[in-house]
């Protein structure tokens, strides 16, 4: 059996991320269903592109599941619905580990936004979840804050009306 052992310099507190991403384009029957392989050709063109121009980039985990919502349709009632979507989930790697919440709320916004823009898609869902260390010499003390937001192509509007 191998044995492995710890990289020197690689842990770093947790900054976790992720955005989902429906894969139907438009609604009802008359909808154009992406694939999941569509989703990871999107993810890895993008990191392709800043890579090769020396932009930093996140690396992570591209899965399928069903997105499931609802929305109100006056008093007492309401519609739903669900798709297929992507979610592009990870972890800051030590690679990257420089770059502010900020930055990496940029970084997600960048790739949400081709994501969104090859699938058709009005809004995404993103997190970020942070865990800032202090260092006291045999370990880390953590605090963690978590943010989500919502990006929604310009000058389009939900089925429901809501508008960026």
């Amino acid at each position: 059996m191998k044995k492995f052992k710890k990289v020197e310099g690689s842990k770093i507190p947790l900054r976790k991320y992720a955005i989902t991403c429906g894969l139907q384009e438009g609604y009802g029957p008359t909808g154009v269903l992406h694939t999941l392989e569509q989703g990871i050709q999107v993810v890895e063109a993008w990191m392709k592109e800043r890579a090769a121009a020396g932009l930093p980039f996140l690396t992570g985990t591209v899965s399928s599941g069903t997105v499931i919502y609802a929305w109100p349709e006056g008093e007492g009632k309401a519609g739903s619905g669900n798709e297929p979507c992507v979610t592009f989930s990870g972890e800051v790697s030590m690679y990257v580990d420089n770059l502010s919440n900020q930055e990496i709320e940029e970084i997600l916004d960048d790739l949400g936004t081709n994501l969104g823009s090859a699938m058709g898609q009005t809004r995404l869902y993103l997190s970020l979840h942070t865990y800032e260390g202090i260092n006291t010499g045999r370990d880390y003390i953590l605090s963690s804050k978590s943010f989500a937001w919502v990006i929604q192509a310009e000058e389009t509007q939900t089925p429901t009306g809501e508008e960026v």
